[in-house]
């Protein structure tokens, strides 16, 4: 079974989570108070729901919508990390601007069983996308681009075998 890590304030949000994904995922719980990071760093999971107020704490800027640095905090720890803000009707301006932020997706409470598992799906299908797209760049550069070029200068060679150990990096090289 896949692992997620559910935190939250509410009893109530945690126990839908589980009585609509019990089947497909192993869940672990927290709340806001525990020290998640730590116990972050010792399992990897697939998915983090986390409630926006939670979220919004993490970060060292305590201002109004200001999510980016807690959810930095979880991408330290595991950069493909996929997060769901869990949010109330009453402050789904917040989970908008969680997501604005970079997190995955969010999803209301009271929850619903469809659109939970629209969500997680939704996720799920993005991470596949993303590293089926991740593989195919580096198959690429394995394989088909020794037939792009071609050299008998030393100096070339390795020029080319720097540019492939860059390629599947987000850096800039000038």
């Amino acid at each position: 079974m896949r692992p997620i890590l559910v935190i939250t304030n509410e009893p109530q949000v945690l126990e839908d989570i589980q009585t609509c994904l019990k089947s497909q995922y192993h869940i672990d719980a927290l709340t806001g108070d525990m020290e998640i990071f730590d116990f972050l760093s010792k399992k990897r999971y697939e998915l983090v729901f986390i409630d926006a107020l939670i979220l919004r704490e993490l970060g060292n800027d305590k201002e109004d919508g200001k999510y980016h640095e807690g959810l930095q905090r979880f991408w330290n720890v595991y950069p493909m990390l996929q997060i769901i803000v869990i949010s109330s009707m009453e402050s789904i301006r917040e989970a908008v601007k969680a997501v604005k932020a970079g997190a995955s997706n969010y999803i209301t409470y009271p929850i619903s069983q469809e659109e939970l598992t629209f969500v997680t799906k939704n996720v799920g299908d993005h991470l596949r996308i993303q590293s089926e797209l991740n593989y195919l760049r580096g198959h690429f550069w394995q394989k088909d681009s020794v037939d792009l070029v071609r050299t008998n200068t030393p100096d070339m060679m390795r020029l080319y075998h720097k540019v492939r150990s860059v390629a599947p990096t987000k850096s800039t090289v000038l």
